[in-house]
């Protein structure tokens, strides 16, 4: 078995990479000794990545990249977009269809990069950083991602890897990864853990249940929009405050300042986690201020401006247990996570609210997401069948009852755990037009029976299944009615009812639905097996993860509601269809927008794109009743599907409106890339050239008899490698000149 992959943490502030080296799992350090890399780029004549942009932030402040993860997947019209514009010193501007970009110049060119691309920078540092260390090459790598990523998010991670050459083995949730790592670290086997991940942007809560090298998620909630970089902003803010009070400097009406001002107060956040107060040193003479302005801020004072961000994750913390029926005394303990988390506020409020629960040691907070993610590629290239990129098909007929049953390993979306009671209930009362179709693109589906009460004019309607194309384009939308009704999942939260989807443009369904038949509810969670006393001995080639997705997926209906398909926390691999009614009589061509996220009303989703689909048989005083089904597969891979009832011509699909790069965009985005490498290569080779030759001439025309010989030798080197050699190769020989 080749071990050479990586299990790589890409994080908003800072990064990590870890890799197996000599047997043992090491996370890698950067030219400073620092394991932690902060995930910035500037690009200047040369790009800097790392602790070396991190100190161009104050030169070069329009054009260093950081925090970018921010709006990563996200459109030019979102909340948080704007949000940032106002905060980052960089330029984001809209793109093609809305899609976000940077702007910035170099050498007077203006240079638009999408965050995917900014982001294949900070992997492709971290692979070259692994590579130093071993010698090897590295070309296949877990990435981690919060667990509220949205599938949009994902996409655009596994876009950003095919930027820096890395093949994506799987896409893994930071909690997860963070549970993997701790479980071989400690002694939490056998045993139910929360785990709280407070990153630099991002913050996400998850209830696992643990054995032996087992990992299955229950329950995960968060918030995408906290982490670390908030803290820093309200930092700055008190700061920012007090400096124009003093010395009547305003930050904000100079970037450079700005700048210097957030990296002083990252460093403070930091100091005030051990110490009491710490003191900040500016020189503000060149804002119109003091030379040496200080300023002392205590815990005290920072925590009373973060106070409400730590109580709302606590919030979350406690709702999302409330919500699972999750007892505390049935919780092993909870394990604090990612760099904002060693903030001494959330251990006490987590106490206040719940004084029992432990907290768990015995690890690096930073690290551990890096180091899991590594298990799991360890554990993927030992069953290579697990990396397969195909889609898998789920029938009514093979669809898994229970988790258990669905194949282990990490999902990229994580989904509502679906109880076998509610899924032979849902399969042995639902109408043929809602049982879910075959997934497969190539093929029909077997001829079902249709009620004639339920469509009058149509006796034996077959089920087409449909594959999405990944063509995007604008659209517009369609309102549709859906036919089946909303099923509630057991033993988890229920969606608020979505207030009814009647409406002057929706027209009746011929005939009435039979209610499904109420499943009984199941117990709460039973308490998990005490851990045993001797630790147990993991195989990486032997780590199942049962991940689940955190957030609803669905289309729009009555123009602001969202229809669930697939609900919260369903267990992958998946396959979930809703049958809808068509809100025109004769209608050839429907589109649907859908939406991800845990709101009733989408104006609080996240819209991941259109379905359109077209050459809809059209029959008289018939309105066509069309079966949507969404799909992610064993890789996270999500993918849509539809078909019209009833008919058995051939109807086409596509998705439209997304904010994901297209294929002919990536390829385009990487010949050009190639050929500025190849300018820059070619200009680096020029340079190095000229200097050989002033080089050589200096010294044949110096005195020295001594370096005749070493002349000679060189400029035979030169004429024979001028124009094969490489920029190493070139820089080598005019060393050897000095």
């Amino acid at each position: 078995m080749s071990n050479s992959v990586l299990g790589i943490d890409f994080g908003t502030s800072f990064s990590s990479v870890a890799i197996l080296f000599k047997g043992e799992i090491k996370v890698v350090h950067d030219e400073n000794g620092s394991t932690y890399i902060p995930s910035v780029v500037c690009f200047r004549e040369k790009e800097k990545v790392g602790a070396a942009a991190e100190h161009f932030k104050k030169k070069y402040p329009k054009n260093t990249i950081y925090e970018i993860k921010r709006i990563v997947g996200c459109r030019y019209d979102d909340a948080i977009v704007s949000r940032m514009q106002k905060i980052w010193p960089f330029s984001v501007v809209e793109g093609m269809e809305h899609r976000v970009q940077v702007e910035f110049y170099v050498n007077d060119k203006r240079r638009r990069y999408y965050p995917e691309y900014v982001i294949s920078k900070v992997l492709k540092y971290l692979v070259g950083l692994a590579e130093n260390v071993t010698g090897e090459k590295y070309s296949k790598a877990v990435i981690t991602v919060p667990a509220n990523f949205n599938d949009t998010q994902r996409k655009c991670i596994r876009v950003a890897a095919r930027f820096a050459n890395l093949e994506v083995l799987r896409i893994m949730d930071e909690p997860v990864a963070a549970a993997v790592a701790i479980s071989i670290q400690t002694n939490i086997d056998n045993s139910r853990v929360l785990v709280y991940d407070l990153g630099g942007g991002t913050f996400d809560f998850t209830i696992l249940e643990v054995t032996v090298n087992d990992y299955r998620v229950k329950a995960t909630d968060g918030d995408p929009c906290l982490g670390g970089a908030d803290f820093t902003n309200a930092l700055m803010a008190l700061s920012r405050q007090k400096i124009i009070q003093d010395e009547g400097v305003d930050s904000n009406e100079n970037p450079r300042l700005e700048v210097e001002l957030r990296s002083v107060c990252e460093t403070i956040k930091q100091e005030l986690t051990s110490l009491e107060q710490a003191q900040m040193d500016i020189d503000l003479s060149r804002y119109g201020g003091s030379m040496c302005y200080t300023l002392t801020i205590s815990r005290s004072e920072f925590e009373s401006v973060i106070v409400g961000q730590i109580k709302r994750s606590v919030d979350i913390v406690e709702n999302c247990m409330k919500t699972y029926d999750v007892d505390i005394s049935s919780v092993s303990g909870i394990a604090l996570v990612g760099g904002s988390s060693c903030i001494p506020l959330i251990r006490k409020e987590l106490n206040e609210r719940f004084p029992t629960l432990r907290i768990l040691s015995g690890f690096d907070s930073r690290e551990v997401v890096c180091r899991g993610a590594l298990v799991q590629a360890l554990s993927l290239i030992d069953e290579p069948d697990l990396v397969s990129p195909t889609p898998a098909v789920v029938s009514p007929k093979t669809q898994p009852d229970i988790a258990s049953s669905t194949p282990v390993s990490t999902i990229e979306t994580p989904s509502l755990v679906r109880p076998s009671a509610y899924r032979e209930n849902l399969n042995r009362n639902a109408r043929p037009e809602e049982l879910l179709p075959s997934a497969s693109a190539s093929s029909l589906s077997t001829p079902q029976s249709v009620s004639p009460s339920a469509v009058p004019s149509l006796s034996s309607p077959q089920r087409i299944s449909l594959s999405s194309s990944q063509r995007l384009s604008g659209s517009s939308t369609l309102e549709v009615k859906p036919i089946s009704l909303q099923p509630v999942p057991l033993s988890l939260p229920k969606r608020p009812s979505t207030p009814s989807l009647s409406s002057p443009s929706l027209a009746p369904v011929p005939a009435p639905i039979p209610a499904p038949i109420p499943a009984p509810i199941p117990a709460p969670i039973p308490a998990p097996i005490p851990a045993p006393v001797a630790a147990p001995t993991h195989d990486f080639g032997k780590v199942h993860i049962h991940p689940t997705t955190p957030l609803d997926l669905g289309i729009r209906v009555q123009g602001k509601y969202m229809s669930v398909i697939i609900p919260r926390n369903t267990p992958l691999p998946t396959s979930m269809s809703k049958t809808y009614q068509t809100n025109e009589d004769h209608p050839d061509c429907v589109h649907c927008c859908m939406y991800q996220g845990n709101h009733e009303l989408v104006a609080n989703d996240v819209k991941i794109g259109i379905i359109k689909a077209k050459d809809i048989p059209v029959y008289p005083n018939v309105r066509s009743l069309i079966s949507i089904t969404f799909s992610i597969d064993i890789n996270g891979v999500f993918s849509v599907s539809a078909s019209v009832v009833g008919s058995e011509m051939p109807v086409t699909i596509e998705m439209l409106d997304s904010v994901l790069l297209t294929d002919k965009m990536i390829d385009n985005i990487i010949d050009e890339d190639k050929r500025e490498k190849e300018e820059i290569i070619k200009e680096m080779r020029e340079d190095l050239i000229s200097e050989i030759e002033l080089r050589l001439q200096d010294l044949e025309n110096s005195d020295n008899y001594r370096m005749i010989a070493l002349v000679a030798r060189e400029r035979d080197w030169l004429n024979e490698n001028m124009y094969t050699g490489s920029v190493e190769e070139l820089q080598q020989c005019l060393d050897r000149l000095k």
